[in-house]
């Protein structure tokens, strides 16, 4: 049962579009993401941001 409870880090692949300034959303939302213990891959599509 307490198995159960225990949150385990998860793997999560997120697409990004770099048009439209979703990119700085996306790594903002990756980046508090980590701190929860979960690994992010980030794909981006479009052209190469700026930042």
């Amino acid at each position: 049962m307490l198995q159960s409870l225990i949150r385990r880090p998860r793997r999560i692949l997120m697409t990004v579009d770099a048009v439209g300034g979703v990119w700085r959303y996306a790594l903002d939302l990756a980046r508090e993401l980590t701190h929860g213990g979960d690994s992010i891959v980030l794909a981006g599509l479009g052209p190469e941001p700026s930042e």
